[in-house]
């Protein structure tokens, strides 16, 4: 039997009486977080549940008891919804043509039948962002969650992109791990990696940036592993920029 996890990731003490003007929520393979608001969006809670399963999609039933049990109270406050897939891949605008896009990406991954390949645009149209998740997540969206503006997770790191030569934003979801990496403002390349370990990750990390000297590394998290700032700082020192949690959703609620 899978047990699911509940975790209060952020509580401000200050407006836990508030009234909340919206909710964003992002779906992991493993997991939901929801993150409430009040005007301004200023955080004011931020939840999530996590199943033992890090590799994929959970169950369908698992799923919707969780969608029912927790979420469906205050549905219609839910403004965003991001998709943090499996497995993502991005193609530049220019070269994108949705068919072969779409076999290219089965080519190189294994989707289930009962997924559905989303290809939506990304970075002001410059890229398209090819991703799988299950038909159910959907249409659970599409039922309840109508008013709903639904994007891939990686959308909202564009919004971050400075004007150092290299930024590397680094996103940890339990054993998830999203990795998005910019050049002199431009996307350059981006993966997910699934049950790979701190060390691993910093390993990654100094792969990517062993020719830069200038560069940046934005950290955020969405777990209570409490040694990945202090590890991930080890390596990176004051090159890391630590972005608390409160401050990643207050991003996500701001984006359009």
């Amino acid at each position: 039997m899978t047990n699911l996890n509940l975790h209060t990731l952020y509580l401000n003490d200050k407006l836990s009486n508030a009234t909340t003007e919206k909710i964003v929520l992002v779906m992991y393979p493993n997991g939901i977080t929801k993150a409430s608001f009040a005007k301004n969006n200023i955080a004011i809670e931020i939840s999530t549940i996590t199943t033992d399963n890090t590799t994929q999609y959970m169950e369908e039933m698992l799923f919707n008891e969780l969608i029912n049990n927790y979420l469906l109270d205050t549905k219609e406050l839910t403004t965003h919804i991001y998709i943090a897939p499996e497995q993502g891949m991005l193609i530049p605008a220019a070269l994108h043509e949705p068919t072969p896009a779409e076999h290219w990406y089965r080519a190189i991954h294994f989707v289930s039948n009962n997924h559905l390949i989303h290809q939506c645009p990304f970075d002001n149209g410059t890229a398209m962002y090819i991703m799988h998740y299950p038909k159910y997540l959907l249409q659970t969206i599409d039922t309840h969650f109508e008013n709903a503006s639904i994007k891939p997770l990686v959308s909202c790191f564009s919004a971050t992109q400075k004007n150092q030569n290299t930024l590397i934003t680094l996103h940890l979801h339990n054993a998830y791990c999203m990795l998005t990496h910019f050049e002199n403002g431009h996307l350059h390349s981006h993966q997910i990696m699934h049950n790979s370990t701190l060390e691993e990750i910093t390993q990654q990390l100094n792969i990517l940036l062993a020719n830069s000297n200038a560069y940046l590394l934005e950290v955020s998290t969405n777990d209570t592993n409490a040694n990945a700032k202090e590890l991930i700082g080890s390596y990176f020192g004051e090159h890391m920029t630590w972005i608390p949690q409160n401050k990643f959703y207050q991003h996500l609620a701001a984006c359009e």
